[in-house]
């Protein structure tokens, strides 16, 4: 059972202290917690000579009736016949050659991106995702099951002959299958923490304290929103789209003209051309089995066929940061609307937020210039040294470490601390990237 009213709210005011407390809770089962729309206490509808605050839980029950459809598999591909089949595609398209034109760009582009999807088409098996699917389920296990079941049959028909040796064999095939069951989910879940990028302890925290849900389940109910002044409700998809772009994508501040200052300072550090080792480094720090872009090309697939991707994105990478010119189907990308947990009510759109799935090849130069940056940055020492975000060998702990230093510095010296917290909402769909330019010439 998980807890639908969020902890942050009372609903009891003591008689004769006034004060306010929690006593009544509101639970929901997991398989139902994507159905909550609402669950919160309404002050205003407080009953006479009563204490305790109304509390209204509002569920969708919605039927489903979205069929699901079969997905790649990319976890049981043979990547050496699909690294065969690929090699094989490339080499029936033009060599990888120096682009010279918008054109050639396009061509280019769009032929190696078929090419990759065709493959995946081809050698890629499909996985039909149910309700009782297992990340940690392997086929020894379906194997087992199937002969523990099939010795409980046998074991049924002679339930009558108790010395009958179906039993022992029944009793000891559960008992491997339920062993070799418990086996495998804990060690899915060691190798996915030894694998995992900064298995720090804010990481396992998050995976610890969030509860298990599945938010792609989710169906988005009717949303009240504002517009103008007057209070709306979103119904349809569109509707609704609308809703949560404007809730996630503010419109922008107004922006004074930043070409008023001309003379910027000189370059610390010409541009340099792009290397093979560059391209093949940034693919390999990949992560393997995140979810692909709009293209339906993963970061597995590069990363396995990086010998022979690696020459015909060189060309295309190179080219895009000489020129400035890009391939706009790569930019294209898809919004996942999750909750966010915790919330009492999620008819409003500020109780969503957006996850953007980028296209893998497009991922992959994106990193690359702000490698770039970053050394630049580091070389020259163009950030303040309390700088901790997006910086290499910088984490939250150490910023949290530099902020406890301070606080008991002054403490020692017998002073009062005073800390300033800002959450900036919507900061980054806000950036103006005119001005993001200049602010870097300044630089």
């Amino acid at each position: 059972m998980e807890l639908a009213l969020p902890g942050s709210i009372p609903m009891h005011c003591h008689n004769v202290t006034k004060r306010w407390s929690r006593l009544d809770q509101v639970f929901i089962s997991e398989h139902s917690e994507n159905m909550l729309i609402a669950c919160d206490t309404f002050a205003d509808q407080i009953g006479i000579n009563t204490d305790h605050l109304p509390i209204l839980t509002e569920l969708n029950l919605a039927a489903n009736i979205i069929a699901e459809r079969p997905i790649p598999n990319f976890r049981n591909v043979d990547w050496e016949v699909f690294h065969k089949t690929l090699e094989k595609n490339l080499a029936r398209s033009a060599p990888a050659a120096r682009l010279t034109s918008q054109l050639q760009l396009d061509s280019k582009c769009e032929e190696l991106t078929a090419i990759i999807q065709a493959t995946i088409q081809e050698q890629v098996p499909l996985l039909k995702i149910t309700s009782k699917s297992k990340r940690w389920w392997t086929k020894e296990l379906t194997l087992l099951h199937r002969k523990a079941e099939k010795l409980g049959r046998l074991a049924y028909k002679h339930k009558t002959e108790v010395s009958h040796s179906i039993h022992t064999e029944h009793k000891e095939a559960a008992k491997r299958y339920d062993k070799t069951l418990q086996y495998t989910k804990k060690q899915h879940w060691r190798d996915w923490l030894e694998k995992v990028e900064d298995p720090d302890i804010w990481t396992t925290s998050k995976l610890v304290s969030v509860p298990a849900t599945d938010g792609g389940k989710a169906r988005i109910p009717p949303l009240k929103h504002t517009i103008g002044g007057q209070e709306r409700t979103a119904r349809t998809n569109g509707e609704k789209s609308n809703a949560l772009t404007r809730a996630f994508f503010p419109a922008k501040p107004a922006e004074t003209d930043p070409r008023v200052e001309l003379l910027y300072p000189p370059q610390c550090r010409k541009t340099t051309r792009l290397t093979a080792e560059q391209v093949c480094g940034q693919i390999g720090k990949l992560k393997l089995y995140k979810a692909p872009g709009p293209d339906g090309i993963p970061n597995i697939v590069l990363s396995k066929c990086a010998d022979l991707l690696t020459p015909h994105l060189l060309n295309v990478y190179a080219y895009m940061l000489e020129t400035g010119h890009m391939f706009q189907p790569w930019k294209c990308f898809t919004t996942v609307v999750l909750r966010k947990l915790g919330k009492p009510r999620y008819d409003l759109p500020k109780a969503y937020r957006p996850i953007a799935l980028l296209n893998t090849m497009w991922k992959v130069i994106t990193a690359l210039v702000a490698e770039q940056l970053m050394h630049v940055s580091e070389k020259y020492n163009l950030l303040p040294a309390n700088h901790f975000g997006g910086r290499p060998g910088c984490t939250t702990t150490d910023a949290m470490h530099l902020l406890l230093s301070n606080i008991k510095s002054l403490w020692r010296g017998r002073m009062v601390t005073s800390v300033l917290f800002l959450d900036i909402e919507g900061a980054f769909p806000n950036t103006v990237p005119e001005r993001l330019v200049h602010n870097l010439h300044k630089r």
